[in-house]
């Protein structure tokens, strides 16, 4: 594992796009926990369906491809991060994220993570990974106006909270409520989404209004890692 020398992570870091809006202080925390780590070409740095992430992967040098099945659909480059979602739902990625060639990769731990994930830009990474995997499955971003106020503190402030499709409203709105949360996670066999309380509002709270079906739709992402 190769040595981390924390102002030159520091220097890396305060660059990216994703870190400009993050306080000094929490950026230089980052830099001194992170650690990095090499990933030969074909290495599989997290697995889809497999153990949920433990930290925020920021590439530094290479690149790193992005798997469902045997499809790659996206390829990730020096500056870019994931990891993220897997690691605020505290659930299994659902894609496979293979090196492309040798990457380099810091590895930021949860709680310094979650710092940078609380900004508004890490909610703007969470809020647009979950509009382009959407998106790539033909499903309009029309469908998902809270997505655009959704913040990642939701996750980070709180265990998350999660139901199946066959939870009923009524069920999901009391563990939310149980939960001190504002989003439920609602895992399908295509990945996860998210369900706000705006969405409970909209339904009138019968006990018989399940996630499953037409009605769920907006509640549905293929959001990856």
């Amino acid at each position: 594992m190769p040595l981390v020398d924390a102002d030159e992570t520091y220097a890396f870091l305060s660059r990216l796009p994703l870190f400009a809006d993050v306080p000094r202080l929490d950026v230089e925390a980052a830099a001194r926990v992170s650690r990095m780590e090499v990933f030969e070409q074909g290495a599989l740095v997290l697995i889809e369906d497999g153990p949920p992430s433990s930290h925020l992967y920021v590439i530094k040098t290479g690149f790193v491809e992005l798997l469902t099945g045997e499809e790659v659909f996206s390829i990730l480059e020096p500056g870019e991060a994931f990891g993220h979602l897997s690691l605020l739902t505290r659930m299994p990625p659902t894609a496979t994220v293979r090196a492309g060639e040798q990457a380099v990769c810091y590895l930021l731990p949860r709680e310094a993570a979650n710092r940078i994930l609380a900004s508004p830009s890490g909610t703007a990474l969470v809020s647009a990974t979950f509009r382009e995997r959407l998106a790539r499955r033909g499903l309009s971003v029309r469908a998902l106006p809270e997505l655009r106020r959704f913040s990642a503190g939701v996750f980070i402030r709180n265990t998350p909270v999660s139901c199946t499709p066959e939870t009923t409203i009524r069920e999901a709105a009391r563990a939310i409520t149980n939960g001190r949360s504002t989003a439920i996670v609602v895992r399908t066999r295509d990945g996860f989404g998210i369900a706000t309380d705006a969405d409970f509002r909209e339904r009138v709270a019968t006990g018989e209004v399940r996630f499953r079906g037409p009605s769920s739709t907006r509640k549905r992402s293929s959001a990856r890692c």
